[in-house]
C-alpha cells in the first residue's frame, strides 16, 4: 500500500506489535496508517478495519480470508501480508508499504492518461502477478488502477485480493450462479456480472485489460449513468474503437486490448503468461503472437466507410493469381495488365518492412482502386486506413505514403514483412530502439551471448543517448542472463510540462451536482446550466511551464502563454465583481457557461444534444452554441452561427461552426467538411479536410489536410498538410518510415476558402448583435420600468437602489459588447469588399502572405519533413540537435 490523503480524528498510538507513524488514507471500510513494527523495525502500511465493520462476522471472515490469502502469495508483483490480527477491538493487516502510490492516482496527476510503454510496462508486471495468483489457486475478483501501486522504481504490485477466492468448477447447484455481484463495476467481465461460479484467470486478464483501456485513454471501457446502467453496457454494448479515444495507439496494444477483453472468455488468452508473451513482444515493437494483429481479422478497423473498405489481411501467404486479377479486372472495369502496373506503383521497402505509394502533385486514386492495387501488390499485413485515406483525396504537392507497415523482428524476436512474411530474429546480442518521440529508449537481448561494456557503450554512442540514462538497467544488460527478446527501458526522457494561462477557469471535468442542481462546493464545470447570479469563478494568476528534455539531451520548450487581464476575459452574459479575495466572473443571466478556446468565459443560450447525434436525427441548425453531450457520428449535420462543442468523438459528420469547434475526442477521417470561422480544438485528427481560422490540436494529425487563416498548435504531425496564414507549432513532425509531411506558414488561404470563413464569421457577429440588440433592448425597458415606478413613489424606498445600479452597470455592459460588435461586423463588411475587389483585379491570385511567421518543431521523427515559410522555395528537414525554429522575427 502507498500514502494517500485522507483524515483520522483521533488515530491510536499503537495496534499490537506496531507503533503508528502517520495516517496513509481512508477506504470504504478501514483506515490505513505507516506503522512501524517495534521488533523488526520494518515499515508496513497497517490496515485497520472501522469500527461499524469490526464487529460483522461475515465481513471478518473476508478479512481473514484477505489475510490467509495475501500471505500465501510470495511474488515481487502482488503486495505481500507480513501479520494480521485483533488487538483491543483493532482488527488489523499489515501489508508491504509501497511508497510510489497506485496507478489511478498516478493517471490523475499525469493529466488523465499515460504512455503506451510505460503502461505495457505495468502490464507486463501485473500479468506475472497474475499468474502468481492464478498459480496460488486464487482469483483476485478487483483488478482496478487503484489496486495496482508502483514502486519507486517503477514496479507494479497488485494490492488488495479482499475479493480473492479459491478457483472451483461450476457445480450443478439449481441457481448455478453465485448470491450476488462482486467487483468494481466498471472493470468486471462479463461472467462476473452473471455471477458464475466458475471463475478462473481470464476474469483477472479481462479486469486487466479495463484497467489498461482506462490508464491509455483517461476514461474507462464502459461508463454507463450508474453502476447498472455501466453492468448493462459491459453484456451489450460493442467493442469501442480505441483509436477514436486515443489516435496514437499502436496496432499491436489495440490487438492485445481486444483479446484481453473478448467478450466471451473463450476468446481471451488462456493464461497470464500467454498474454504476458504478447505484452513482451509489444514492448519490443514485435506483433502480437496470440492476439489477431490490429487490422486483421478481429481488429477494430478505422477505415470511414466513405473513403475506403477494411481490407482482409489474413488471407493465403501466395502470389496472387492471374484469376484474380481478371476477377478484378471484372469488378472494377479495369483489364489485368493496367492493374498490374498500377500496383507496381506501391513500393515495398528492401526490408519489406513498409509499403508505400508515391503520388505526383494534385494526384489520388479512387478507393475502390487504391483497394484493388493494394492486393494486387500482395500487401496484407500491417495496413494503415488513414494512410490509404489520404491517397484518395488531391494535394498540390508530390507525396511519398506509407499505407502499411511491419513488424520489425528484433534479438530473440520474430517480425513480419508487409507481405505477411515471417523474419526471423536478428542474430545481434541485443538492440537499441529508441521511440519516435525520443522519450523512451529499449534494449531488447536476444539471449545468445553476453553483453560486454565495449559493445554496449558504443551502441549507445551511436544512438546518441545523452540524458535520462538508467545505470541500474545498463548493468543488468551486462550482468544478465536475460531470456531472448526480453526488453528493458533504458532512458527516459522528461516531458515538458505546459503551464497554465491567467483566467477564469472552470472544472474542465463532468462535476457531479447536488439534489437542488447546484454544484458541490461552489465549483462550476464547463458546459453547466447556471442561473443569472450565479458565480462562476475567481480569477488565477495562472502558471509557467516546465521545459523538458529527451533522451538526446535536446531540450523541449513549453508555449509561450498569452497574457490576459481579468477584464479581457469577462464575456457575454458575465458580470466583473471585485471584493476582498480578488476578481470574480458572476452570470448575469441564465444560460450555459463556457470556458471560450480563447480564455473568455461567457454565458450564453444552447441547444443540448443529451446523447449521441446520428444520421437519423433531423440536422441542427442554429444561431446560439450547440452542445453534444455524446458522439458525432457518421452522417449527421450540425450547422451554427456560434460555437459548436462535441463532448466526445467527431465522426465522418458535416459541421460548420461560425465561432469555434470543439471536440473532446477526435475528428475521425472522412469526406464531410469541417469547417469553424474561429478555433478549431481537438485531441487528434485523421485523415480530413480542415478549414478554421485558427487550429489547436492536443494529440496527432494524422494524414490530415488543414487550412487554417492564424496559427496552428498541434502536439505531433505525421503524414498529410499543414498550411496557415501564421505559424506553427508541432511537439514532433514527421515518423519513423518518412511519410510525406507538409507544414507551410505564412501562407494566406486561397480566396474562395478566405471567403468561406468571412461568411461563416460575417453570420456569427450578425446573430450575436441581433441577440445582444434584443437582450439590452429588454434590459433597458426593465430600467426604465423601475425608474418610472420609483419617480411615482415621490422617493419611498420601494425600489433597492443597489438593484437599480447593477441593472444600469449590466446595461452599461451591454452597451459596450454591442458597440464592439458593430465595430466588428463592419470589419468584416470591409474584409469582403476587399476580398470581392481583390478577386475582380487579378482571378486566382493568392491572398497576402506572412513573412513574419515560423515554424517551431521540437523533436524531428525522421528526416524529411518538409517545410515552407511564405512563398520561400521549400527546405527538407534533418534531424536537429535541438529546437528547430525556422523563419519569424
Amino acid at each position: 500500500m502507498s500514502p494517500a490523503d485522507g483524515d483520522d480524528p483521533s488515530p491510536p498510538t499503537s495496534i499490537g506489535a506496531y507503533r503508528i507513524i502517520g495516517h496513509l488514507g481512508k477506504g470504504g471500510m478501514a483506515q490505513v496508517y505507516r506503522a512501524e513494527h517495534r521488533t523488526l523495525k520494518r515499515a508496513v502500511a497497517l490496515k485497520v478495519v472501522l469500527p461499524d465493520y469490526a464487529d460483522d462476522p461475515a465481513f471478518r471472515a473476508r478479512f481473514l480470508a484477505e489475510a490467509q490469502a495475501s500471505a500465501s502469495l510470495a511474488h515481487a508483483n502482488v503486495i505481500t501480508c507480513y501479520d494480521a490480527g485483533e488487538d483491543d477491538g483493532h482488527l488489523f493487516m499489515a501489508l508491504e508499504l509501497v511508497e510510489g502510490g497506485d496507478l489511478m492516482a498516478m493517471t490523475e496527476r499525469r493529466g488523465g492518461r499515460l504512455d503506451e510503454g510505460e503502461v505495457l510496462a505495468f502490464a507486463h508486471d501485473c500479468l506475472a502477478g497474475i499468474g502468481a495468483i492464478a498459480a496460488a489457486g486464487l482469483v483476485h475478483r478487483d483488478i482496478k488502477p487503484a489496486n495496482i501501486f508502483v514502486t519507486a522504481t517503477g514496479q507494479a504490485k497488485i494490492a488488495d485480493l479482499g475479493l480473492a477466492r479459491q478457483l472451483r468448477v461450476a457445480t450443478s447447484t439449481a441457481a448455478g450462479k453465485e448470491a450476488s455481484i462482486m467487483g468494481t463495476p466498471c472493470y468486471m467481465s462479463p461472467e462476473q456480472i452473471h455471477c458464475l461460479p466458475d471463475l478462473d484467470v481470464r476474469t483477472d486478464l479481462y479486469a486487466l485489460g479495463a484497467s489498461l483501456v482506462h490508464l491509455l485513454t483517461g476514461a474507462p471501457l464502459h461508463a454507463g449513468a450508474d453502476p447498472l446502467a455501466t453492468l448493462a453496457m459491459t453484456l451489450s454494448a460493442p467493442f469501442p474503437d480505441l483509436r477514436s479515444r486515443r489516435s496514437d495507439l499502436s496496432s499491436g496494444v489495440c490487438a492485445i486490448l481486444q483479446r484481453l477483453l473478448a467478450r466471451d472468455r473463450d476468446q481471451r488468452y488462456r493464461s497470464a503468461e500467454e498474454a504476458r508473451e504478447d505484452v513482451g513482444r509489444a514492448l519490443s515493437d514485435a506483433a502480437p503472437r496470440h492476439a489477431p494483429r490490429h487490422g486483421e481479422r478481429g481488429g477494430t478497423s478505422r477505415i470511414a466507410p466513405q473513403t475506403t473498405r477494411a481490407f482482409s489481411a489474413d488471407g493465403p501467404q501466395r502470389p496472387i493469381s492471374d484469376d484474380t486479377m481478371r476477377h478484378a479486372a471484372t469488378v472494377d472495369g479495369i483489364d489485368s495488365a493496367r492493374l498490374a502496373a498500377l500496383a507496381k506503383r506501391v513500393i515495398v521497402d528492401r526490408r519489406g518492412l513498409t509499403a508505400a505509394i508515391s503520388l505526383a502533385a494534385n494526384a489520388c486514386f479512387p478507393p475502390l482502386l487504391i483497394e484493388r492495387m493494394i492486393s494486387a501488390a500482395g500487401i496484407r499485413f500491417g495496413l494503415d486506413p488513414d494512410g490509404i485515406a489520404e491517397a484518395t483525396c488531391a494535394a498540390a504537392v508530390p507525396r511519398r505514403i506509407v499505407i502499411a507497415r511491419g513488424d520489425a523482428p528484433g534479438p530473440g524476436s520474430s517480425g513480419k514483412s508487409v507481405r505477411g512474411e515471417v523474419m526471423p530474429p536478428l542474430v545481434e546480442p541485443f538492440h537499441i530502439h529508441v521511440h519516435e518521440d525520443a522519450m523512451v529508449a529499449v534494449a531488447t537481448s536476444g539471449g545468445q551471448q553476453a553483453i560486454t561494456v565495449p559493445d554496449l557503450q558504443r551502441a549507445v554512442r551511436e544512438r546518441e543517448l545523452r540524458f535520462g540514462l538508467d545505470t541500474a538497467a545498463l548493468q543488468r544488460l551486462i550482468t544478465g542472463p536475460l531470456a531472448p527478446g526480453e526488453r528493458i527501458i533504458i532512458a527516459r526522457g522528461t516531458p515538458a510540462v505546459p503551464g497554465i494561462a491567467a483566467g477564469f477557469h472552470l472544472a474542465h471535468a463532468a462535476t457531479a451536482h447536488a439534489a437542488n442542481g447546484a454544484p458541490p462546493d461552489g465549483v462550476i464545470s464547463n458546459y453547466a446550466r447556471v442561473a443569472a447570479g450565479t458565480r462562476l469563478a475567481r480569477w488565477s494568476p495562472g502558471r509557467q511551464g516546465q521545459a523538458g528534455m529527451d533522451v538526446h539531451g535536446r531540450a523541449l520548450p513549453v508555449v509561450a502563454l498569452a497574457t490576459r487581464s481579468a477584464a479581457a476575459c469577462a464575456g457575454e452574459g458575465t458580470l466583473l465583481h471585485t471584493d476582498a479575495a480578488g476578481d470574480a466572473l458572476v452570470a448575469a443571466r441564465d444560460g450555459v457557461v463556457q470556458e471560450c478556446a480563447d480564455g473568455t468565459v461567457r454565458v450564453i443560450t444552447a441547444i443540448e444534444i443529451a446523447g449521441d447525434l446520428g444520421p437519423g436525427h433531423a440536422p441542427v441548425r442554429a444561431t446560439g452554441l450547440v452542445l453534444v453531450r455524446g458522439d458525432v457520428l457518421a452522417g449527421a449535420v450540425i450547422s451554427s452561427t456560434e460555437d459548436v462543442v462535441v463532448l466526445g468523438s467527431l465522426g465522418d459528420a458535416a459541421v460548420t461552426a461560425g465561432g469555434d469547434l470543439v471536440v473532446a475526442g477526435t475528428i475521425a477521417n472522412g469526406v464531410q467538411p469541417v469547417l469553424a470561422g474561429g478555433e478549431l480544438v481537438a485531441s487528434g485528427i485523421g485523415a480530413r479536410r480542415v478549414l478554421a481560422g485558427a487550429v489547436r490540436i492536443g494529440g496527432t494529425s494524422e494524414h490530415s489536410q488543414v487550412a487554417a487563416n492564424g496559427d496552428i498548435q498541434v502536439r505531433r504531425v505525421r503524414g498529410g498538410r499543414l498550411v496557415c496564414g501564421g505559424s506553427i507549432t508541432a511537439e514532433i513532425a514527421g515518423d519513423a518510415t518518412g511519410t510525406a509531411t507538409e507544414l507551410w506558414a505564412g501562407q494566406g488561404l486561397g480566396l474562395e476558402q478566405h471567403q468561406e470563413l468571412v461568411r461563416v464569421v460575417s453570420a456569427r457577429h450578425a446573430a450575436a448583435r441581433e441577440r445582444l440588440l434584443a437582450e439590452s433592448k429588454a434590459l433597458k425597458a426593465e430600467i426604465d420600468d423601475a425608474m418610472l415606478a420609483d419617480r411615482r413613489l415621490e422617493g419611498t424606498h420601494f425600489i433597492r437602489r443597489d438593484v437599480l445600479v447593477e441593472r444600469q452597470a449590466r446595461l452599461r455592459l451591454m452597451t459596450g459588447h454591442l458597440d464592439s460588435l458593430r465595430r466588428a461586423a463592419e470589419d468584416v463588411r470591409q474584409r469582403v469588399e476587399s476580398d470581392r475587389t481583390t478577386l475582380d483585379r487579378a482571378p486566382g491570385a493568392p491572398t497576402p502572405v506572412d513573412p513574419n511567421a515560423a515554424i517551431r518543431i521540437a523533436q524531428l521523427a525522421h528526416d524529411g519533413v518538409s517545410v515552407r515559410i511564405a512563398d520561400n522555395d521549400a527546405e527538407t528537414l534533418v534531424m536537429p540537435q535541438g529546437m528547430l525554429v525556422i523563419g519569424g522575427t
